[in-house]
């Protein structure tokens, strides 16, 4: 099933870990875990799609729709 799926390897990620992802973690109280797709939506200029309210409102603070 998961060969159907048009998967994407961001190779990007790692170099903004440090710096982008760790200060987005910083200013939104969130685990390094979630602000790394908040980092990656604004990167890509995407939505994110969530249900966890903390990241939501973290989300759209960092202008992520």
């Amino acid at each position: 099933m998961l060969e159907d799926l048009d998967i994407k390897v961001d190779s990007g990620t790692f170099a903004h870990a440090m710096a982008e992802t760790l200060q987005l973690a910083r200013r939104h109280n969130l685990s390094a875990y979630d602000a790394s797709y908040i980092e990656l939506a604004l990167r890509c200029n995407l939505p994110l799609a969530t249900l966890d309210v903390d990241l939501q409102a973290a989300a759209r603070k960092s202008g992520v729709k």
